[in-house]
């Protein structure tokens, strides 16, 4: 025991200098990924795309760091903290620890939004009845010049990077489907109050010094996560504008048919065509087959683990009970809603399976609908997962083939076991 106790203070000692590196590192970076400037990307020349293209390759590998480490290091001492709550007697799932953190809720898009539906509620009677089904321009007249449309630039400002997934930046962002976000805006639900049964820090804290340690590193951690996700997500969707104009210029050298075509290049590839500014059709001809291998294994259903370069087989899906991950605890029977994307936001009703098939913060608005949640990927600390625990609906995640289910498909969520239950018709 004596020789392992320097070695756990050793480690803690330098987890302690990653906080410090962080606190010292990071505002520097938010500041450089700050400047810039979307509105001024498209009117630059081909090699200022490329050259600016490479800076941001650079600081967002520096941002990338912190955005692997940090939920490590969160999910270390969720664990640690997990541990000495159960040696205390107590549920994890029942105690509260990030809930009242202010300064990760800035990255939270569900505490703009709500402000937003108030803002919009408040414009002219006539002019909220005609919210979705008017045109995004004749909208645009109607919100001019009222604190709506300030807070709803601000917004889209703030959060207009998210999509579907913003690990690709050929995923379309929030900030090029503004119908959508008015759609967010103005089906937003009510807030409901729900009685929390939580356990609180402040009984626990002097019961143990590790267990407030580890809350607080905890804490920590947890904002530093929402933080870090926050500046990687918003600077890596700025790759999208650079390929987009890089894409026009090719465009117009008649290397691609298409500017979207620019996303099935490789960055070898379009720096060597900037480079020598010549015409081809190999390039075209390239993209036309890539696109057709990818329509003819839209379907392929792929197994958890892959081994080897063969290509695996086509699994049917038979099973009418599926086993998943729980990370929120409950019961619930309703009808499935599949989401893929920010188009399929509108079908979502108030009591919906909210079915998707990975935990991305662009998902965050429709919590506030969903009756359980089901999701094909993530674990207990994914942002899914702590929005479900926070709206204190059943979530399981890690659920192979859960986006076979079908729309308006009755299941019921076992939130307890990990169980999704499939009523036959």
């Amino acid at each position: 025991m004596l020789k392992i106790a320097p070695r756990l203070i050793h480690f803690f000692y330098e987890k302690w200098n990653f906080a410090k590196r962080y606190r010292k590192e990071m505002p520097s970076l938010i500041e450089e990924i700050m400047k810039y400037k979307i509105s001024e990307i498209s009117a630059l020349p081909l090699d200022e795309l490329i050259a600016e293209t490479k800076g941001l390759f650079h600081l967002i590998q520096k941002i990338v760091y912190f955005n692997v480490h940090v939920p490590l290091l969160l999910s270390m001492y969720n664990n640690l903290l997990n541990f000495y709550l159960k040696k205390l007697g107590q549920k994890p799932e029942f105690f509260e620890f990030v809930g009242d953190i202010e300064g990760a809720k800035q990255y939270n898009p569900n505490i703009y939004i709500k402000d937003l539906k108030n803002l919009y509620q408040s414009l002219p009677r006539e002019s909220a009845q005609n919210n979705i089904s008017s045109t995004y321009n004749q909208l645009q007249q109607i919100m001019s010049n009222s604190k709506f449309e300030e807070e709803y630039i601000a917004f889209t400002q703030k959060f207009g990077h998210l999509s579907d997934n913003t690990n690709n930046f050929s995923s379309t962002p929030w900030r090029e489907k503004p119908e959508k976000i008015l759609e967010m805006i103005s089906e937003f639900p009510e807030e409901e109050e729900k009685e929390k049964k939580s356990l609180k820090y402040s009984n626990l804290k002097k019961k143990s010094f590790l267990l407030s340690l580890f809350y607080k590193r905890t804490r920590q951690f947890f904002q530093y996560r929402e933080e870090v996700g926050y500046y990687y997500s918003y600077g890596y969707g700025l790759f999208r504008p650079y390929f987009l104009s890089i894409g026009q210029h090719f465009v117009e050298m008649e290397i691609l048919d298409e500017i979207n075509d620019i996303f099935y290049l490789g960055w070898e590839e379009i720096q060597t065509i900037a480079t020598a500014k010549f015409q081809t059709n190999d390039y075209k001809i390239k993209i036309k087959q890539i696109k057709k291998d990818i329509e003819k294994t839209r379907d392929v259903d792929l197994p958890i683990v892959i081994y080897g370069d063969q290509p695996p087989p086509i699994i049917p899906h038979h099973s009418s009970t599926l086993k998943g991950v729980p990370t929120s605890q409950g019961y619930y029977t309703g009808p499935v809603r599949k989401v893929q994307g920010i188009d399929d936001f509108s079908k979502v009703k108030h009591g919906d399976v909210l079915v998707i098939p990975f935990s991305e913060v662009g998902w965050t608005p429709l919590f506030a609908k969903a009756g359980a949640v089901v999701s094909e990927s993530g674990g207990i600390l994914s942002h899914s997962s702590i929005i479900a625990r926070e709206y204190q609906i059943p979530a399981v995640v890690s659920v192979h083939n859960a986006m076979k289910l079908i729309d308006n498909q009755i299941i019921s969520i076992d939130g307890y076991k990990g169980e999704i239950i499939i009523h036959e018709e």
